[in-house]
């Protein structure tokens, strides 16, 4: 049972009704993705959750202000610092809260549907019993929302609500290209304007003004893919461009775009797009 000291000053705390999350659950524009509690508590002193069998739901909490720490069953005590969040797995025990001397701010979402084992693994990149960067958590709209079902917590308001929670994972785990280090915006310049060579990394990184491994890092984190494999699904973006808009031969695209020999291109393009370019090609 979670434990805490009784209310914070200007605390947020919604819970949703059960009929109400029902209706969330079977609704076909919510069923995916819908949030069942959700909260904020400022500046929160001496809080401390435990759950020792779990929730039934996964959490997503975010600390915008002072520390605090995490800790799943079975794995490490976590630090968790200002701007970063952590999100807990369903069904797994957990407990949490801040340091006795600073406290923090959070605010936190418990979310399930269809797909929230997707977006928790998007947000978790593939892991859990971490803390990540919340530099991308939208607070205004994590604010707007949650005002608003504490105004009324209607169908229509749970419904917007966890249509905009959507919205919140999208850009933590997508982060919108003007938020993009530039460094990283000449390189991807760069790629676009050399599809027809066969770049290395060492290239590609020269671009920016960062170190190889840095560059690499920070790539990944904003495109969720290595520069290599990305300028490679650019290339073969171009050639089912080619494919759509022109007679040419498979060999004669594979040439344009820099592959001397046709069949690692058609490997390569059959792994990246899922069919072979004739059947690309027959398709569209």
């Amino acid at each position: 049972m979670p434990t805490q000291r009784d209310g914070f000053k200007n605390e947020i705390l919604i819970i949703l009704p059960i009929p109400l999350i029902e209706q969330l659950a079977s609704h076909p524009l919510t069923a995916s993705l819908y949030i069942s509690d959700i909260g904020k508590f400022p500046q929160a002193p001496e809080h401390l959750v435990e759950r020792t069998k779990g929730c039934r739901q996964y959490i997503l909490i975010y600390c915008s202000q002072g520390s605090g720490w995490f800790q799943l069953e079975g794995e490490k005590k976590q630090q968790v610092n200002a701007q970063q969040y952590f999100v807990i797995p369903i069904e797994q025990g957990h407990c949490y809260g801040s340091d006795k001397t600073v406290g923090w701010t959070i605010s936190w979402i418990h979310f399930s549907g269809t797909k929230a084992e997707c977006y928790f693994d998007y947000l978790t990149a593939g892991g859990s019993g971490k803390t990540y960067s919340g530099e991308n958590f939208n607070e205004d709209l994590f604010q707007e929302i949650a005002l608003d079902l504490k105004l009324s917590s209607s169908f229509a308001n749970a419904s917007r609500a966890s249509l905009a929670l959507s919205g919140i994972f999208g850009n933590m785990i997508f982060p919108n290209a003007s938020e993009r280090n530039n460094d990283i915006e000449n390189s991807v310049r760069y790629m676009h304007d050399n599809l027809k060579k066969d770049l290395s990394l060492n290239e590609i990184a020269a671009k920016s003004a960062l170190s190889v491994s840095r560059f690499s890092l920070l790539f990944k984190k904003h495109y969720q893919t290595s520069p290599i494999d990305y300028f490679i699904k650019l290339r073969m973006q171009r050639a089912c461009q080619y494919l759509q808009t022109s007679p040419m031969k498979v060999r004669e695209i594979a040439e344009l775009l820099g592959y001397e020999d046709p069949y690692y291109f058609t490997r390569l393009f059959t792994r990246v797009i899922g069919m072979s370019p004739r059947q690309y090609r027959k398709q569209r």
